[in-house]
Parts: structure tokens; C-alpha cells; sequence
């Protein structure tokens, strides 16, 4: 067992003028779907394993300290301040335990400052800076982010 996180971005299609159905293949098999029986999509953005920094980053940022494995809204303010800490990381990696600091509450999960954290980082980044020109989720009306842990 391992530290799995995602990242999920949940769009509202609720009192959307929408009509019809929608095909979708699951190994290969047909499954029609309603379309006014939608009432949000969820996308997975972002998947860590074993990304200590990140997690810790969203226990103490999101879920105010509290390791509970749920489901935790992340606000757009929240995805700048990690974006801000990833790219002070970057730009000083001697002071990854400052901006992006590891925690042992995990024993699964490495707690090292290692190539296997900062490349967590750089792919964070990216996914963070996509999120982040989203327009829709700028506003909380449209979409919105949530993330959430399993170990």
C-alpha cells in the first residue's frame, strides 16, 4: 500500500440547456448516457504516488492540518500559494523543507528531498499552472477542484 492522491476538476452541467445522449466505450462496450440525467463530470487532473511534498503541501494548506483522507475543495487562491511554493522550491532547492517540506506521518511515502521530489514538483507545477487558466473555476460557478489522499 502507497500514498495514491488526485487531483479532480468537477465541471456543473446542471441547468445546462443540453439534449441527447452521449456514447461512451468501456472496454469496448457501448454505454449510452442520458444526457439530462448529468449533472456535473469529474476529470482526474492531476495522480501522485508517493509524493510526500504535495501531500503535506494540501494537509497543512487545504485540510487545515487534518490527515483525514477525504474529499477537500481546493480554491484557486489555494492552487496560486502551492504554484507560488513549488516555484520558490525550484528556484532554491536548498530550502525544499521550508516552501515544500516532506512529513514522516506517512511510512509509506518517501520523506527524502531526493530527484523523485522535485520531479513531482515540475509535473505539479504544470498541472497547477493548466488549472489555473481555467477561467470556469476562477469563479467557483462553473467548476471547481477537489483533492483527495488514499494510503
Amino acid at each position: 500500500m502507497g500514498l495514491d492522491m488526485d487531483l479532480v476538476k468537477v465541471t456543473s452541467v446542471s441547468g445546462q440547456n443540453r439534449t441527447g445522449t452521449c456514447d461512451i466505450f468501456i472496454d469496448g462496450e457501448r454505454v449510452n448516457v442520458d444526457m439530462n440525467k448529468i449533472s456535473c463530470i469529474e476529470e482526474n487532473v492531476a495522480y501522485w504516488r508517493k509524493a510526500n511534498g504535495i501531500h503535506n503541501w494540501f494537509v497543512d494548506n487545504v485540510q487545515r492540518g487534518e490527515d483525514d483522507y477525504g474529499k477537500h475543495d481546493v480554491s484557486y487562491g489555494q492552487m496560486k500559494r502551492l504554484l507560488w511554493s513549488i516555484n520558490a522550491t525550484l528556484s532554491d532547492p536548498n530550502n525544499a523543507g521550508l516552501y515544500m517540506p516532506t512529513s514522516n506521518f506517512v511510512t509509506s511515502a518517501n520523506d527524502e528531498y531526493d530527484d523523485y521530489y522535485f520531479k513531482m514538483l515540475e509535473y505539479t507545477k504544470e498541472v497547477i499552472e493548466k488549472c489555473l487558466e481555467d477561467k470556469d473555476s476562477q469563479y467557483d460557478w462553473m467548476s471547481h477542484y477537489y483533492y483527495k489522499s488514499i494510503t
